[in-house]
């Protein structure tokens, strides 16, 4: 009975003690690597995942003030990643970069202004004007960016808009002129997203002379002419109608019957 005791006890002793170590042992491991962190230098020596076949895909590190995390689609280059999240250049600027597979040209930025005080999107370096909505389409014939389009009456989408003052007028598809959607919002059942309806900020919209010359700050309709916005001259055929104000002028001239000119997005 006394040995058995005697073996019991010297179990549980070993067993604490095997403990104890393990603890000491991970302690003293964990202390090295909190120690190689803390001494590792604030500037380069950044951390580097690679693939099996060694190439760098992301990139975690840090330059005077800027802090970046970099991800690689292959190594091209450590300053041509694919994407880009960080503070740059100790400015007060920073944000989301998204380049293509060879990290030469930059697709879009969604970030800050250098100041820091105002945020903005880019895309293929253009600085994108308005948020779009994606609708069913009824009828595609004719439909191209900036055209104005309605709901067709038997509900099924949109098609090119075809009467002034067309009261199931939608509003603009976007993407014309040099303006392109900084956020695109729904899909159709096949998954495509092509000519989103712009639903708020500027777009580029086509125009006549239908209803006389254009003014800056003139309310713009459906004209007669398929896809085309005129001037809102009949100020009792407006409420339900306008789908924007004219941001630009336009005067018809010979041989040119309709222009693309900006217009603030309305619905009213």
């Amino acid at each position: 009975m006394k040995k058995t005791v005697f073996v019991l006890v010297g179990i549980v002793i070993c067993a604490a003690t095997c403990r104890a170590q393990s603890v000491a042992q991970t302690l003293v491991t964990l202390t090295g690597k909190v120690s190689t962190l803390e001494a590792r230098p604030a500037t380069g020596s950044p951390l580097i995942a690679t693939n099996d076949g060694g190439k760098a895909v992301a990139r975690l590190g840090a330059v005077d003030d800027s802090g970046f995390i970099n991800l690689h689609n292959k190594l091209q280059s450590s300053t041509k990643p694919q994407l880009i999240l960080g503070f740059f250049n100790g400015e007060l600027t920073g944000g989301l970069y998204v380049a293509n597979k060879t990290g030469d040209k930059t697709l879009a930025y969604f970030g800050s202004s250098t100041s820091g005080t105002s945020g903005y999107i880019t895309v293929n370096g253009t600085k994108v004007r308005d948020y779009a909505e994606v609708f069913d389409i009824a009828d595609c014939h004719g439909l191209i960016p900036g055209s104005v389009v309605a709901a067709s009456l038997d509900g099924k989408g949109i098609q090119l808009s075809s009467r002034a003052y067309d009261p199931a007028t939608t509003g603009v598809l976007s993407g014309a002129g040099s303006f392109q959607p900084g956020m695109r919002i729904g899909s159709r059942e096949d998954g495509s997203t092509d000519f989103p309806v712009a639903v708020a900020g500027q777009v580029y919209v086509r125009v006549n002379a239908e209803a006389g010359s254009i003014k800056v700050g003139d309310l713009l309709v459906s004209s007669s002419i398929p896809g085309v916005a005129m001037r809102g001259a009949d100020a009792n055929r407006l409420t339900g109608t306008v789908i924007g104000k004219a941001l630009q002028p336009y005067a018809a001239t010979e041989g040119q019957p309709e222009s693309l000119i900006r217009m603030l997005v309305l619905n009213r």
